[in-house]
């Protein structure tokens, strides 16, 4: 599995759908070329039981930075 589009080709818009897609959120994806990653475990679900490969590369993924409490500097958030 390389892409969206071969994925959803595989699986079927319509077994897409019934997980609460909407058919225009799928035709974004497809014309984005990535899945929004809330769509990550139902596609995950849906591709194991039908034994298709979904790599992690095809969700958009948010980047986010955390620091560990020590590297807060003492005086965040004081006003």
């Amino acid at each position: 599995m390389t892409d969206i589009k071969t994925f959803i080709d595989s699986v079927g818009r319509s077994e897409i759908a019934a997980l609460g897609f909407r058919q225009q959120e799928i035709s974004r994806a497809i014309r984005d070329g990535v899945f929004p990653s809330g769509w990550y475990i139902g596609l995950k679900n849906l591709s194991s039981q039908r034994g298709i490969e979904l790599p992690e590369r095809l969700f958009r993924w948010s980047k986010h930075t955390s620091l560990p409490l020590a590297d807060i500097p003492p005086t965040a958030g004081v006003l």
